[in-house]
């Protein structure tokens, strides 16, 4: 494999490092044009930057707040359907403490906050609130912020 165009195909969610390392060793690789999808300012994906450019494969390495503020954004999203304002504001908090706790330097009380996150989400899955399909996005920008999270402590 030398070259993987796969611009304006409307991909979302999180870059797996494998594909960023792949990507990154390539001749030519582009996913521009994909809104949803982002590269987490991980070590592990800057390892991969081949050229050191803060992009593999012309996906911008994401910063936490830059995740944090999709994840706020695509919960509101999902209100009045099928999450009502209560379970959007205990979701959407959970994020916010944990965003202000990494600000401080509270890296490991951060990664407990996101997991008490991902909890409630597979518990609104197990109950039906949400499909797994819907809570996926959400587990997957926690779990890239909970990467980056871990890199620094």
């Amino acid at each position: 494999l030398v070259d993987l165009r796969l611009s304006d195909n409307q991909l979302t969610g999180q870059v797996p490092l494998a594909v960023a390392e792949l990507g990154g060793q390539l001749a030519d690789c582009d996913f521009s044009g994909n809104a949803g999808l982002y590269m987490p300012d991980a070590q592990a994906y800057r390892d991969a930057d081949a050229d050191d450019d803060g992009a593999i494969c012309a996906v911008a390495f994401s910063s936490p707040e830059d995740i944090g503020e999709d994840a706020v954004d695509g919960i509101e999203e999902l209100v009045p359907e099928p999450l009502n304002p209560g379970e959007a504001n205990a979701l959407t908090t959970k994020l916010e403490n944990a965003m202000a706790k990494a600000a401080k330097g509270q890296y490991s009380a951060a990664i407990n906050q996101l997991e008490a996150f991902i909890n409630q989400l597979n518990t609104m899955v197990a109950e039906g609130t949400l499909t797994q399909a819907q809570a996926a996005p959400f587990i997957e920008q926690a779990e890239a912020l909970i990467a980056i999270w871990t890199d620094l402590l």
